[in-house]
């Protein structure tokens, strides 16, 4: 590629030029400009008022930016927009770098933008690079990036998330800490759930350690090829594992074999529990044959179970629930779990509220549903998750402290 220059200029701009480039980019944009706007008039607005950053490869416009940054408090990018053949090569996001550095400079808290809600490629490429969606306004999203972020909390970041693929599973655990068993309605999460919940739960956090991949037995999920293809386009941001939890009783198929080969941060944890786990053995051969991570778990490397099935009240006072949440591995840890497209605080939490077991309130979880939920009110909503030194659930449990009683893993019912 030839040398690829960025360059800015304030109003009033060169309308001729400016308009030139609005026509040659008008079949780029979507919808396209021309059944939006009167690009005669738009351009004269955008000449007049807006600064315009031109992307300019040998002394030829390839692209630009328009943005209007007049107001002290908030800035708004009317237009942005490469020419098709400079897509993905890394032009567009040093186009909004500099558009981000130079309102940073003019001390503007906030960019706005709005972007057609159909365009999910472009609402992706905003995301990654630190927009929010606030809200939808019919087909348009409107979008926002916060240059005081770091200032009014910092980094949002987990510990661990776990996410149920399938509320189905191959056996029937008497003291399964998902409660798969005991669930009244079950359900596969689709891809197209999976996509939207990755989407806005990847805009609130920024990054996670580690994201693992459950259930119920996530083999059984018949999306769970094109899920774990959709789990690799976050891998940026989660920063030790990505883990997928099986139980040995189906054998993975080479399709998935080879997907998995590409997912970097992998790791396959099997569990072997005696002979109703027929394939431990086998899928960790294959897994070992792709040199793919895994670890197999049997009663000598992993944790005793424990018995969390009593819902009843047991910590009654804010302090005493406080005291059991300190002691509490899960709950210390930060181990959040989502289902059924809502996060929780742990899986615990997540049956007692969705089988309406515990008073709860909407302070106790996040919804992740819907391509346009406010993304910054979810944000404060999971750093007072954070902060707080424990939930209502956790007055009606004992969690895992030095003093619960182990169990055998995988008694059936």
């Amino acid at each position: 590629m030839n040398r690829v220059v960025i360059e800015h200029l304030t109003p009033p701009s060169d309308i001729n030029r400016l308009k030139k480039m609005l026509i040659e980019l008008n079949e780029v944009i979507v919808p396209n400009l021309s059944d939006r706007v009167d690009i005669d008039g738009y351009a004269q607005k955008l000449a007049d008022l807006a600064d315009v950053f031109y992307v300019v490869e040998d002394g030829r416009d390839i692209g630009n930016c328009t943005v209007y940054l007049n107001d002290t408090d908030s800035g708004f990018i009317s237009s942005i927009a490469l020419k098709a053949e400079y897509h993905r090569k890394g032009i567009g996001k040093r186009l909004l770098e500099e558009v981000k550095k130079t309102a940073n400079d003019k001390e503007i808290s906030y960019i706005r933008l709005e972007v057609f809600a159909d365009n999910l490629g472009a609402v992706d490429f905003y995301r990654k690079m630190g927009f929010d969606i606030v809200k939808r306004k019919g087909d348009w999203i409107m979008m926002q990036f916060d240059n005081n972020r770091q200032a009014e909390g910092g980094q949002i970041i987990l510990p661990s998330t776990s996410i149920m693929l399938t509320d189905f599973c191959t056996l029937r655990c008497k003291l399964c800490l998902a409660y798969i068993p005991y669930y009244k309605e079950k359900s596969h999460l689709l891809i197209e759930d999976v996509k939207m919940i990755f989407n806005n739960y990847f805009q609130i956090i920024d990054t996670v350690e580690k994201f693992s991949l459950t259930g119920g037995e996530p083999l059984l999920n018949p999306d769970l090829n094109e899920i774990l293809k959709e789990i690799i386009k976050y891998e940026d941001k989660i920063t030790k594992e990505i883990i997928l939890i099986t139980n040995g009783t189906i054998m993975f198929s080479e399709e998935t074999l080879k997907i998995m080969k590409d997912i970097t941060k992998l790791k396959v944890i099997i569990n072997y529990y005696g002979e109703i786990s027929i394939y431990s053995a086998k899928n960790k051969r294959m897994l070992d044959e792709y040199k793919i991570n895994n670890i197999l778990y049997t009663e000598d490397n992993r944790y005793g179970w424990i018995d969390c099935r009593d819902h009843s009240l047991k910590h009654p006072s804010i302090m005493e629930r406080e005291q059991q949440a300190k002691q509490c591995a899960f709950f210390q840890g930060k181990k959040y779990v989502i289902h059924k497209g809502k996060l929780f605080t742990c899986t615990r939490a997540s049956y007692r509220i969705q089988e309406n077991l515990i008073p709860y309130t909407e302070e106790d979880f996040i919804d992740l549903t819907g391509y346009a939920i406010p993304i910054l009110k979810q944000k404060a909503k999971i750093r007072k998750l954070l902060q707080c030194k424990s939930t209502v659930s956790c007055a009606y449990c004992d969690g895992l402290t030095e003093n619960s009683v182990k169990y055998k893993a995988a008694e059936q019912l």
